[in-house]
């Protein structure tokens, strides 16, 4: 049997670090965040069919088998001596859009389908999130296995459990025009920067309330189309975010981003846990090429990308 599981990335727009468990499960959290057509594919061979290919066995270089081995051995699967695992990236692995938990949605879709298991998504969501923070103890939120499943452009709630509300595709195709993802260059380890969020201080606490805070703010913007007013929100997340996290950005990222602000963004983030990979602004239509070329003479280059309303995809070859 061949099964081909194929799922979104994301990119988080508000309310990025109030979905670790850290603070949702105390506080609640809340994001808002778009699917992307940067996807991850998932080849998982068995039976015959493990011979049907030359490739090795590929997976995501920052995962390693130590993300594989966990999910088959969760589903009975007796390591890879039965199957054959191959993977690939339309982006860059380790670098801010989610990339482990997409593959690792992927890879229990996969099964789900080989298996006969229902493809329901906040199972495999989850399922998702468990074996990468409960069994293999790394930090990181919730939001990017949900985004991963579901797919579109959602507010995502997170207490003891994950509500996922789609947002109308008219705000996603209004607000497109005016999103600008770079890539800044580099990988880096997403569970290493965010360590210091694992026991939250007092002023963390308070800064990712105020994080959360934003959400009402860009969600009353998106109800009457400021656009600009999201762009504005989005550097003022930005600037907390950097309270919250003191590793998340280094003098090159805050290089990039001053650049970009003086070339006409209105605000901007990094993606994911920082100081390396994908960085996204809102800027204007009028300024947006200005600032696409002032970011180039920085080796900064523009990455293309729509917005994905699919999610998890499987089917059987």
């Amino acid at each position: 049997m061949k099964v081909i599981a194929t799922c979104p990335t994301r990119l988080s727009l508000f309310g990025s670090g109030t979905d670790l468990d850290s603070f949702s499960r105390i506080y609640s959290g809340r994001v808002i965040n778009m699917a992307i057509n940067i996807r991850q594919k998932v080849e998982l061979l068995t039976n015959d069919d493990m011979w049907s290919t030359d490739a090795h066995i590929t997976i995501p270089t920052d995962a390693t088998t130590e993300l594989v081995y966990p999910i088959l051995e969760a589903y009975g699967i007796n390591g890879l001596h039965h199957a054959n695992l191959v993977s690939s990236f339309e982006g860059v692995i380790g670098a801010g859009l989610g990339s482990s938990a997409s593959f690792a949605v992927c890879l229990i879709g996969a099964i789900h389908r080989a298996l006969h298991i229902p493809l329901e998504r906040t199972t495999i969501a989850r399922k998702a999130f468990e074996i990468e923070v409960g069994t293999l103890g790394w930090l990181g939120g919730r939001q990017d296995q949900w985004a991963s499943a579901f797919g579109g452009f959602n507010l995502m709630e997170f207490g003891q459990d994950v509500k996922v509300t789609s947002l109308s595709r008219k705000w996603a195709e209004n607000l497109l025009p005016f999103l600008l993802l770079v890539y800044a260059g580099g990988r880096r380890e997403s569970r290493t920067l965010q360590e210091g969020l694992r026991v939250l201080t007092s002023e963390q606490i308070d800064t990712l309330t105020k994080i959360k805070e934003k959400t009402y703010t860009a969600m009353e913007y998106f109800e009457s189309y400021n656009i600009e007013g999201l762009g504005r929100v989005l550097d003022e997340t930005w600037q907390l975010k950097k309270q919250s996290n003191k590793g998340v950005s280094n003098s090159q990222v805050d290089r990039i981003y001053e650049i970009a602000i003086k070339a006409g963004a209105w605000g901007g983030k990094i993606m994911g846990a920082g100081q390396a990979g994908y960085m996204l602004f809102m800027c204007d239509k009028t300024k947006r090429e200005n600032v696409v070329q002032e970011l180039k003479k920085e080796n900064v280059e523009e990455v293309d990308f729509e917005a994905d309303y699919t999610g998890l995809s499987t089917r059987i070859l």
